[in-house]
């Protein structure tokens, strides 16, 4: 069991790991892990509420905090939960009773007993035993007790207000050294691992900032596809209109001289270089579409390459993940680390699929682009005068 906070503020708010709190009053007894000590010195305002608190010992308490808080820090929220403890029960000893109960220890008897007169009707709670960690480090989490000024007083005064088997603080100096060298071994092993899964994760945002550069790219140069196209629309509309106003001309002047036939031949004339004209366009923007197309099948190879680099980043985050497990044995906090790796790898997999679906979107906006130039009135309406030039030229 594990400090959670070494703010002695919060402490009051939300209680340590290592306090189990049981209430009894007019609704019999029940359990209540939520409760703070702070809520808890409310409820005793109430004559009829019964509490019974189980505390671990000093050093067992100390040695399970270590694992996750360096040890003035640890042994600081400690101290602060105690006295805040030791503040209520003075000012309601009618009400509460302290049981000292060892992590995975049977009760004696006079524990027993107090429980029982003060929760009628409830069962013992079990206590779990500490972790392996937790118990090698016991040694140095006995001595950081005997070495600090005032812990002594605070421990005799916590027992001499409580029931159970006291536990006695055991510390050599040999031992000291051998759980201060664990205690810093694994704390270096966290560090070691916080820091690759630091830098994966800053490798992994640098090739999704590269991606979406890439992306915000090919939707530029999607746009300026939609202006060159709308641009030979327009040039072909205003080709078709001058056509129709030629043509026109013709039918009216066909009954006059022979210069208005020779004006009539210029005319001709002029109407081929712009059907010319209006040709070349159509090859320029086809040229455009393919240019389009092209630049569409490179940004689908840019995209198969990123998501390799994705993948090997999602199997390189499954064999940090492995490895971290391995270390799980021996170091319970890098569970919690595993599993924020697991939430990155999922928002990598959310922003992968993200850009699958914007990459379909440009495609499919391109190919709609594209169809609806062949489908356009202005390519409908010169496909006879292309059909009549390809028989010329044939």
């Amino acid at each position: 069991m594990t400090l959670m906070q070494a703010n002695p503020t919060e402490q009051t708010a939300q209680p340590p790991e290592w306090l189990r709190i049981i209430t009894t009053g007019a609704a019999g007894p029940a359990p209540t892990s939520c409760a703070g000590l702070t809520e808890l010195a409310q409820r005793l305002q109430d004559p009829s509420v019964r509490v019974v608190v189980l505390y671990r010992p000093a050093g067992e308490a100390l040695a399970g905090a270590l694992l996750d808080m360096a040890p003035d820090a640890a042994l600081a929220a400690w101290q602060a939960a105690c006295e805040t403890l030791l503040d209520i029960q003075r000012r309601n000893r009618g009400q509460i009773v302290l049981i000292e109960a060892p992590g995975g220890a049977d009760p004696d008897q006079a524990a027993l007993e107090a429980f029982g007169t003060a929760v009628p009707g409830a069962d013992w709670p079990q206590q779990e035993a500490p972790s392996a960690q937790a118990q090698a480090l016991a040694p140095f989490a006995a001595l950081v007790l005997e070495r600090q000024r005032g812990t002594r007083q605070l421990i005799d005064e916590l027992q001499a207000a409580s029931h159970g088997p006291y536990t006695e603080l055991e510390a050599g100096e040999a031992l000291y050294n051998a759980a201060a060298r664990d205690w810093r071994a694994m704390y270096a092993e966290r560090k070691k691992s916080e820091t690759a899964l630091v830098d994966l994760q800053t490798l992994l945002s640098g090739q999704i900032a590269d991606l979406e550069a890439q992306l915000r790219a090919d939707e530029t140069r999607c746009r300026d596809m939609a202006r060159a196209l709308e641009a030979a629309q327009q040039d072909a509309r205003s080709t078709y209109a001058e056509l129709e106003g030629a043509r026109k001309q013709c039918a009216e002047k066909d009954a006059q001289s022979a210069q208005q036939k020779k004006q009539n031949a210029l005319l001709a004339s002029q109407i081929r270089a712009l059907q010319a004209q209006a040709e070349d366009g159509e090859q320029v923007a086809q040229a455009q579409a393919q240019d389009g197309e092209q630049a569409v099948q490179a940004a689908r190879r840019e995209t198969r390459a990123v998501r390799k680099a994705l993948d090997a980043a999602l199997a390189q985050c499954d064999q940090e993940k492995e490895a971290a497990r391995i270390l799980a044995g021996q170091v319970a906090d890098l569970q919690e680390t595993l599993r924020r790796s697991d939430e990155m790898r999922g928002v990598l997999k959310h922003e992968k699929l993200q850009l699958d679906a914007v990459y379909r979107r440009r495609v499919a906006a391109l190919s709609e682009m594209l169809n609806a130039v062949y489908a356009s009135t202005s390519w409908r309406i010169t496909q006879p005068a292309r059909s009549v030039m390809r028989r010329i030229r044939g």
